[in-house]
């Protein structure tokens, strides 16, 4: 049988190069081996003597094998590779990034042009059963102007997605997208068209009769039952603490197991500021925290002076024999339970905004607008003031203060430099409160025993 020439032949006998003409042979000049016969050798072609050297052959350039992670879906780019550095984040974070790509599933199975396979077809223990969608690298602007426009279409409830909504889902894309292009999955990041984009909340913001209004009404208010003291004691202080500070309402009460909401030991009944950078003095006391918002990029504590309406509320507040630990807000963890009676006491209370000109839609007040009205007031009363109380200043340091005084100093000076403690003691113990406030929450026996 013969060999082909690119075949190994038999041990002890020359091979031949196809690709060295010149190749040394011991078979006779001119020939070549054919499985025991002789052929003869293509004749070598050259240049015409005198001529240029022909070029060599062009060669293709060098490419890089292609990364079989572009091919992975954006499920996969989560929880290969932004699951690991988010792992610390809060569950309810986590479980949102989850919510979103279902949405994203949704929207492409529901697409006419193209569905893709499912992802993972395997039962999984955590996380969507399943989810659709093209590779990271196949996703362009059309498809993230086409999945914004789907959301706005969707409704719950009968009412449509709001803008905010709207712009979590894409930010959850985009989030995921950026990993990708880090990691080198993708080259040029895909970014929306202009237009449709979500327009500002509304600055809703209430009124000192309103509040006073609210405050007078607590005394109507049946949840939560069954604690140390009467409902109204505790929504009182929630106002007072709303008006003053504008924190989150996740900030306050606990309604969810992971929020981390104030307990009694972030109540500083001394004068001297606990901060240790602080050396002022303020006979009210202090409270401190960290917006639970803003812990991973401003993880110093807010350092907060009460005024006597604060220290006032607070008091009648603490249980006597409660530990540092305990909520400052024991309430159950019912999200429609505290909203409903939040609607309740604004409905007997006669607050709500003026209904939309445009629109004739009639929108209600949230206890979120309370920070909208704090940053609102403030301001209006040492202007400046407002974003260092409710924690969007640049920095814990002293920006405050300089627009208190309008001294005109430089940014350098007041983030290293000048500190805000005075300016904030001054503002908040000026700040001019709702009348209603004065009719403030009495101790009972045990409580005058502890203070």
């Amino acid at each position: 049988m013969s060999t082909s020439p690119l075949q190994p032949t038999q041990p002890g006998r020359p091979t031949l190069s196809l690709f060295d003409p010149h190749a040394e042979s011991q078979s006779q000049p001119g020939t070549a081996d054919r499985g025991g016969e002789t052929a003869p050798l293509p004749p070598q072609l050259s240049p015409p003597q005198g001529s240029t050297p022909w070029p060599a052959a062009p060669q293709a350039a060098w490419r890089p094998p292609p990364d079989p992670r572009a091919s992975w879906t954006l499920l996969e780019v989560f929880e290969r590779l932004k699951l690991p550095e988010i792992k610390d984040r809060r569950q309810t974070t986590i479980a949102e990034y989850y919510c979103h790509l279902r949405r994203w599933a949704d929207f492409w199975a529901t697409r006419e042009r193209i569905t893709y396979p499912a992802l993972a077809p395997e039962p999984r223990t955590e996380g969507p059963p399943g989810t659709e969608g093209p590779a990271v690298s196949a996703i362009t602007r059309d498809d993230l102007t086409t999945f914004r426009g789907w959301l706005a279409e969707q409704k719950t409830r009968g009412r449509r997605w709001s803008d905010r909504t709207i712009k979590k889902h894409l930010g959850t894309v985009h989030a995921i997208l950026l990993c990708a292009q880090d990691h080198q999955l993708i080259g040029t990041l895909p970014k929306l068209r202009g237009g449709g984009g979500s327009k500002p909340a509304r600055k809703l913001y209430l009124l000192r009769d309103e509040v006073s209004a609210l405050y007078l009404e607590t005394r109507t208010a049946r949840w939560p039952a069954d604690l140390y003291h009467p409902p109204r004691v505790y929504w009182q202080c929630l106002l007072v603490l709303w008006w003053n500070y504008g924190p989150r309402t996740q900030e306050l009460v606990q309604l969810k197991p992971d929020f981390d909401a104030l307990r009694i030991r972030n109540v500083w009944w001394q004068r001297d500021n606990p901060s240790p950078e602080g050396r002022a003095s303020n006979e009210w006391g202090w409270l401190f925290y960290t917006p639970q918002k803003q812990r991973r990029t401003k993880p110093e504590p807010l350092y907060l002076p009460m005024n006597e309406t604060i220290h006032r509320h607070l008091r009648a507040l603490v249980e006597p024999d409660a530990s540092g630990d305990a909520p400052l807000f024991p309430f159950p963890h019912s999200h429609d339970a505290f909203y409903g009676q939040w609607r309740k006491l604004c409905r007997a209370a006669g607050v709500r905004p003026k209904p939309d000109p445009s629109t004739g839609d009639a929108p209600e007040f949230t206890p979120k607008h309370f920070r909208k009205t704090a940053a609102t007031w403030l301001n209006l009363h040492r202007p400046g003031i407002a974003q260092w109380i409710t924690g969007h200043g640049d920095d814990r340091s002293a920006s405050a203060q300089v627009a208190v005084r309008g001294s005109g100093e430089s940014g350098v000076l007041a983030r290293h430099y000048d500190n805000a403690e005075n300016a904030l003691i001054e503002a908040l113990t000026t700040y001019e409160q709702p009348a209603a406030f004065a009719e403030g929450p009495t101790l009972d026996v045990r409580q005058k025993r502890l203070f």
